[in-house]
């Protein structure tokens, strides 16, 4: 018995057969075995730390003593209140949204590895947190800015 002919676009080899990704790269385990690499990929552990420290310094600006800075539409001067709404609120925020893209692009390539303390769950408390304290950072500041 004869072997049939390939498909078109079939080599025989095994990327071949895998479907690629829109970028064009293949993310199988298979691909990575065929390759000979089997690398694992972790989370993003820059991010997390970046959003360890933004949450850290959220707090550390209720005790921060002599930030003090003109602000632009008002004849008041902005201070730590502010810097902490907006790092908590916004920044880490927008630090949530990148690292879980990041993540999710890691995730699928079938070879992520998580630990047991999952940065992807962590990092959603550090935001959550941080946001609060923006929240408690706008409002001291909302009040120094109504006060006579």
């Amino acid at each position: 018995m004869s072997k049939l002919p390939p498909l078109p676009g079939e080599t025989g080899d095994a990327i071949s057969k895998l479907p690629p990704l829109p970028g064009g790269e293949y993310s199988h385990v298979g691909a990575s075995q065929a390759l000979g690499t089997s690398e694992l990929v972790k989370p993003p552990i820059v991010l997390f730390l970046v959003s360890f420290f933004v949450l850290l310094f959220t707090a550390c600006v209720f005790i921060a003593p002599g930030i003090d800075f003109p602000l632009l539409i008002t004849d008041r001067s902005g201070d730590r209140n502010l810097l902490g709404f907006l790092a908590g609120s916004f920044l880490n925020t927008s630090i949530l949204g990148v690292f879980l893209k990041e993540d999710n692009a890691r995730r699928s390539t079938l070879r992520y590895v998580d630990s047991r303390i999952s940065p992807r769950f962590l990092v959603p408390l550090f935001t959550l947190s941080s946001w609060f304290l923006g929240l408690l950072h706008m409002f001291f500041f909302a009040k120094e800015l109504t006060r006579a």
